[in-house]
């Protein structure tokens, strides 16, 4: 199998999730939801709110330990089987300083994220051996 992604994506367990708010263009439709994937390229939102279906492109907003994220993404895949999740890419920010700031606050979150899980392993094996 192939993997077509091309950053990588970080899954966060139920424990560990991150909230989001999607709000349409015109703010007439917020929707909140759960994150359940990111990369700096995009994200997976799991909903049970049908008004996600009312457009394509939204804001995002939610927190990444300390810094707060707002960004534009759109809709590229939408998944109704074992749960409801929908699949975004960040739009680009016009302003080439901020697509960087973005991209580096994820990399750095993603990173601390991956730290963390790796040390829960080696204390679990550890206290287990």
């Amino acid at each position: 199998m192939e993997n077509r992604r091309r950053h990588f994506r970080h899954s966060f367990r139920s424990a560990h999730c991150l909230n989001v708010i999607l709000t349409t263009s015109n703010s007439s439709v917020s929707v909140a939801g759960v994150i359940t994937n990111l990369s700096i390229g995009g994200l997976c939102v799991e909903t049970t709110d049908d008004r996600i279906s009312t457009s394509e492109r939204w804001t995002a907003a939610f927190a990444l330990d300390a810094e707060n994220v707002n960004i534009g993404i759109e809709r590229v895949y939408a998944q109704h089987e074992a749960h409801v999740c929908y699949g975004f890419r960040f739009l680009p920010p016009t302003n080439l300083n901020a697509r960087d700031s973005l991209e580096k606050s994820v990399w750095k979150f993603l990173l601390e994220q991956q730290r963390a899980q790796r040390r829960q392993i080696q204390e679990a094996a550890r206290v287990a051996g």
